[in-house]
């Protein structure tokens, strides 16, 4: 038996190579052919490949070099679990078990960290487990030596790495793979091997894996397949800085290619260690034809050729190598569909299949490739796939899982529990439907639910035991409110067992109650349950459990709870198989489980359409279009610092296995890999500044490269600078859009901003509710967008807040003043209105409540007390009014009269629908002289008193029919376009002196400060839309409503009187 050596710098003649081999079959054909990949899609693409060459592809076996050493010590050595109590994550459970025991020297450095408690104790357990098992795999020497007692000055840390592996191995003697392996050598026999053994595609294997194919080649056939990007020897080049410490030792070195040299570190040292025990190779090496750039390239590379041995500028319609700079990641898969679609009308030969898109990062850009390439029956399409993202990323189900373990000891903030409801599983479970969603959410809002279980749950935390403002609290005043409306109580105690009802949900709407409420109860047993600590093995059952009742799945969802339930079990196993069996609290389970859930997902790589994938190790799979996106500065080659305390990173050996270097390598693979076009993206301009930002180095240094084969820089030849918006008209000038939206609006002519809505056709009824006038009014626009369009925009911010009140906002102290002071002016007990404020939850908890409802007390008496005694005296009863101005019938109900006519009192500021409102109402009053009251109306504010009489403030007598007549046609014309009237805008502009009125209206409609609670008028949702595209105060229509309405109600009022 011997080992065969096959290399190439091309995959597919490695593919020829290993189709030959298997044309001669296994004595027995039933057995299937091992093959062992360093990946998945490395045995997809050979099966894919099989199978175009023969027609059929079947009875392969692709196996991983650890889970194949493993397996086949099993075989060997019959004794061995299942998995290996060294293993990472059964270790990890040893280490829990042990760490807490340590004590005095020479473990200090870890006694002081395992202060921090359980998780802490997970966490360095994690660590530890894992760099152990790096000494297995890469520094098996270490671990001899020290289970003999022997220290090898490996820095401070070695004392306790070494004690503690002594104690871990003491434990089970001779168990691990280091004192396995030559027990397991010895052992091995030709009838515990398949009849042949392939390595395919596998660019660097641990020195234990290598030492296994030599052991196995001595017992049966053993093929390496092997991907070699240079055809000479280049074992001894060294790259730039390497040379220059040579130079300085007075020594030169062999510099060859200086991307090889640069890049290739982590794949040269396992060709030199592989290479020195076969003799004899089979090489079939392909020189890439033609004399493109990326065909110079990679030939100078496969010829070990300096870049500047053979200088040729890069033919001007050369594109086998392009760059292009964009301002952010949308922008670069806009820019990435439409190359892709220009690439694959030119070439009908091309197909979504022949191209990859590789990035750092799959999971920050597989929004932006859902956003960009998801299908579009209006634009042309290309059919793709995502591999690589986070299983939490593609399943909702386990994304939500995951924020319930979250959930279950946080605060239960409002937002947190509602953004449950994000998962049609969970929805499913408890009978809601995602139309309810937004109704919940509003109920949540309305009955003040901030954040906490309730007062208990509070309490735990540290903090006083308050109910108000968490969901038991707010749940049991809304279904109080489903049994008991609040005004039931009239003017007696407001509060029913302590709580104030809520009627938001009131009749069918309770059922929804009901299953929110039981989604609460669940979500409150399970984070009871889980406060107490448990074994993995309770956890593992609680888990399952969990899902559930969490989650009613169809048969699309079966696959996510059988990932929950893997996890599950694996912990339970390991636990049990490291015989833990101590207890253990929910950060630890939950920081396990989430580890789990941020693994990369298997599928989607290589299923007939574009691929999207992440760029990890071995994917050096060949595709005639490799797109590499997201090279930038600080994202690749990736940054990941090993810990402290890892002896490997201190003292490294050739071989070692390195984050940093492995993206350098994987860079070379993809320009090897990329058969006719490589393309390069990165945000190479800041969004905000359009200030350059510099790429990845590996770009920099591959464009170095360029430019010393092409005799000067040819980054501005082969580089595109994008613009920072799609729809920008340099690309349909040259036709380089497939976007028809842009292009269909860029082909139009010039657009004449349209208004929102064309005017609507009049009601045919010309009369008019009092009560709808007055509404109509405070904002003609929203009234015209509910009335006539049935919009009604939402008034409050979408998001929910999740903490208490530790002061009073304006809304709040508007509300609690205007019932504080109505209670003072009925004289009813001040008790009950407080008792109903607090219900609400519009006051802060416990004593800061008091002082605040103490100042608001005062406060409101101060008001109280300067308001007329006629407003102690009861109203008279409303007084119908029916009024035929012109064509228009105005009817309804006059309320709040009084023998001194119409009195108003708002315990604030007056606003501008106040007076508004005021004025139309006592026009109202005067033109239906009403007999026995006043003609005077008033409203009482904390700016002073605001009143009308009956004359303007020139002495004229007011003609309250023509006026109120103005208004009404207004209103009219309100019903079919909605109107460029703004209360608090357009009085600003009555009110300016002569030549200043349009500042000044500019000065509410869009003022330069905005501070102190002022916001503009014009950011009204209802404005921003009607008007868009729009300058309402420029149209002639809003100073004729100004003047015509407001000018008069202006000069009759008689305002800051005390």
């Amino acid at each position: 038996m011997s080992l065969h050596l096959y290399q190439s710098n091309r995959l597919e003649a490695l593919g020829i190579l290993y189709r030959h081999l298997t044309d001669t079959p296994l004595a027995d054909p039933f057995v299937p052919e091992v093959v062992m990949v360093q990946s998945r899609g490395m045995g997809r693409w050979l099966t894919l490949q099989l199978a175009r060459e023969r027609g059929l592809a079947a009875n392969l076996e692709f196996v991983l070099p650890a889970g194949f050493g493993w397996r086949l010590m099993k075989t060997v050595l019959p004794e061995l679990p299942p998995k290996s109590a060294f293993a990472p994550e059964v270790l990890t459970w040893r280490l829990m078990e042990v760490l807490p025991t340590l004590s005095g020297e020479p473990y200090t450095p870890l006694v002081r960290y395992l202060e921090g408690g359980p998780l802490a104790c997970f966490e360095l357990a994690g660590k530890i487990a894992d760099i152990y098992d790096q000494y297995l795999v890469f520094r098996p020497a270490w671990i001899r030596a020290w289970e003999a007692g022997q220290r090898l000055d490996l820095g401070e840390d070695e004392a306790w790495q070494a004690a503690l592996w002594q104690q871990l191995a003491a434990e089970l003697p001779g168990r691990h793979r280091v004192t396995m392996l030559d027990d397991f050598f010895a052992r091995l026999r030709p009838e515990h091997l398949p009849e042949r053994v392939s390595v395919f595609g596998i660019a660097t294997l641990a020195p234990m894996y290598l030492a296994l194919l030599l052991r196995m080649a001595e017992l049966t056939e053993v093929n390496v397949f092997l991907l070699n990007p240079c055809e000479a020897y280049w074992g001894d080049i060294v790259d730039a800085r390497g040379q220059l410490k040579l130079f300085a030792r007075g020594e030169s070195a062999e510099g060859g290619h200086p991307l090889l040299a640069s890049l290739g570190q982590q794949g040269r040292d396992f060709f030199d260690d592989i290479a020195a025990g076969v003799p004899d190779a089979e090489s079939m090496f392909l020189p890439p034809a033609g004399d493109s750039l990326l065909a110079r390239l990679q030939r100078d590379i496969l010829q070990l050729s300096p870049p500047a041995a053979n200088v040729q500028p890069p033919a001007p319609d050369d594109r086998s190598i392009v760059c292009h700079i964009t301002h952010s990641p949308m922008r670069e898969l806009e820019v990435l569909k439409d190359r892709l679609l220009a690439m694959l009308v030119a070439d009908t030969t091309l197909t979504p299949a022949d191209i990859a898109v590789l990035t750092p990062d799959i999971n920050a850009y597989a929004p932006y490739i859902d956003a960009v390439f998801g299908y579009r029956s209006d634009a042309p399409s290309i059919p793709y796939s995502i591999a690589d993202r986070r299983l939490t990323r593609e399943v909702p189900l386990l994304a939500t899982f995951g924020a319930v373990l979250q959930l279950a000891d946080s605060r239960f903030a409002a937002d947190e529990v509602l953004a449950l409801l994000d998962c049609r599983e969970l929805l499913t479970r408890f009978g809601l439907a995602d139309e309810d969603v937004t109704l919940l959410r509003s109920w949540v809002r309305g009955a003040g639910i901030r954040w906490g279980r309730d007062a208990a749950h509070k309490a735990a935390l540290g903090l006083p035991a308050e109910a108000t403002h968490s969901w038991r609290w707010g749940l049991d005043r809304l279904l109080l409110g489903t049994l008991l409306p609040a005004s039931l109580a009239g003017d007696g105690e407001p509060l029913f067992g302590g709580l104030l009802p809520d009627g938001a949900a009131q009749g069918q709407a309770a059922e929804r109650l009901a299953r929110l409420g039981a989604l609460f109860d669940t979500l409150c047993a399970l984070a009871e349950r889980w406060a107490q600590p448990a074994s993995v093995a309770d956890w593992a059952e609680r888990l399952r459990e969990a899902a559930a009742s969490l989650f009613q799945v169809e048969e699309d969802g079966e696959a996510a709870l059988q990932v929950l339930h893997g996890i599950a079990d694996e912990l339970a196993a390991d636990a049990a198989l490291a015989a833990f069996d101590g207890t253990v609290p929910l950060a630890v389970v939950r920081d396990a489980v989430l580890r789990q859930l941020q693994v990369a997902s298997s599928g989607g790589f290589l299923t007939g359409g574009l691929t999207f994938c992440a760029m990890v190790p071995m994917r050096s799979i060949p595709f005639r279009v490799l797109c590499l996106i997201g090279m930038n500065d600080g994202a690749y080659p990736r940054d990941e610092r090993p810990v402290s305390f890892d002896l490997v990173a201190r003292h490294p050996q050739k071989g070692d296995r390195s984050r940093r270097f492995d993206d350098r390598y994987l860079f070379l693979e993809a320009i090897l890999s990329a058969r006719d076009t490589l393309y390069l993206s990165w945000v190479g301009r800041s969004v905000r500044s359009d200030e350059p930002l510099p790429p990845s180095p590996l770009v920099a240094e591959l464009l170095d490269t360029l430019a010393a084969m092409s005799g000067g820089d040819i980054g501005d030849a082969i580089t595109t600078r994008h613009p920072l918006q799609p729809f920008s008209r340099a690309y349909y000038r040259a036709a380089d859009s497939f976007e028809p939206v842009w292009q269909q609006a860029l082909a139009a002519p010039p657009a004449v901003p349209q208004p929102f809505a064309a005017n609507l056709a009049l009601p045919d009824a010309p009369a008019v509710r009092l009560a709808d006038l007055l509404r109509f009014w405070r904002n003609p626009v929203r009234a015209w967008l509910a009335d006539r369009l049935g919009l009604k925009l939402e008034r409050i911010a979408d998001e929910l807040p999740t903490r208490e009140p530790f002061a009073i906002d304006r809304d709040s102290r508007a509300d609690i003043r205007d019932t504080l002071v109505h209670t003072l002016l009925a004289r009813q007990p001040l008790r009950h209105a407080e008792a109903r404020l607090q219900g609400r939850g519009l006051l802060p908890d416990a004593a800061l409540g008091e002082s605040w409802l103490a100042l608001e007390r005062a406060a409101s008496a101060r008001f109280a007390a300067r308001l007329p005694a006629t407003l102690l005296d009861d109203t008279l009863p409303p007084q119908p009014v029916r009024l035929q101005l012109g064509d228009i019938l105005l009817s309804g109900e006059l309320s709040g009269l009084r023998p001194e006519g119409l009195l108003r009192v708002v315990p604030r500021k007056a606003y501008a629908g106040d007076l508004i409102a005021l004025w139309l109402e006592h026009l109202v009053r005067l033109a239906a002289a009403v007999p026995g009251i006043a003609p005077q109306s008033q409203l009482f504010a904390e700016d002073g008193v605001h009143s009308f009489g009956t004359d303007d403030g020139d002495g004229v007598a007011l003609d309250a029919c023509g006026l109120l007549h103005a208004w009404l046609l207004r209103y009219r014309q309100g019903q079919s376009q909605p109107l460029p009237f703004f209360a608090r805008t357009s009085l600003a502009y009555a009110r300016a002196k002569p030549g200043q009125e349009l500042d000044a209206a500019q000065n509410e409609w869009a003022p330069d400060f905005t501070g102190f609670g002022r916001s503009p008028q014009r950011d009204d949702a209802a404005n921003l839309l009607v008007f868009r595209h729009q300058e309402p105060l420029s149209d002639p229509l809003f100073a004729q409503l100004a003047e015509t309405l407001l000018k008069p109600m202006v000069g009759a009022l008689k305002a800051g009187e005390e």
